[in-house]
């Protein structure tokens, strides 16, 4: 199945199936909680779902996990996530100020709020072979060894150094 967090709720549909552009073709899944809400982030990690709810009653983004059932993952007010992405061995949830680690099980393995200097800004975090890399809006990108040890790297650009996405798979790292 295809999964496609939007602002009408978590779809899904068969990737098969031609015609993937057509709204009538994708199944909204019912089992969250304000089932047609806005989500805004989903990934698959250890036969599971996990989905971001943004909604602006709340202050703070409500994470769900989906298997034989929907319940709620994680919650923690004041804390809107920017992204969640694959690593190593399960997925990252970036917000802010933090970059939470969790493996295939969803158990949480390390939550980095510090590089040891200013105060993060992180857009975007993503594990691939023993690195942590990251987009830091403050600080641009890093890449910390082991989850520690972070050094900043000054890209060439045409303008700035800042980066907005990042991208890695078996040891190549993507940046945008």
């Amino acid at each position: 199945k295809i999964f496609a967090a939007t602002s009408q709720g978590l779809f899904y549909a068969d990737p098969e199936k031609t015609g993937q552009s057509y709204f009538g073709n994708w199944e909204i899944i019912t089992s969250l909680p304000d089932f047609d809400g806005k989500y805004n982030a989903v990934i698959y990690s250890g036969n599971k779902i996990y989905v971001n709810r943004n909604d602006s009653k709340f202050p703070g983004d409500s994470i769900y996990v989906i298997d034989d059932q929907c319940s709620l993952f994680n919650y923690i007010p004041g804390v809107y996530n920017r992204s969640f992405d694959r690593s190593d061995n399960g997925f990252t949830i970036s917000s802010q100020g933090s970059i939470r680690i969790f493996d295939n099980k969803g158990l949480m393995v390390k939550n980095i709020t510090s590089f040891g200097w200013g105060t993060p800004d992180i857009a975007q975090a993503i594990s691939d072979n023993g690195n942590l890399w990251i987009t830091d809006l403050k600080e641009g990108f890093l890449r910390g060894k082991t989850g520690q040890d972070y050094t900043t790297f000054e890209l060439p650009g045409p303008v700035s150094n800042n980066v907005v996405s990042i991208s890695s798979l078996n040891g190549k790292t993507f940046i945008a």
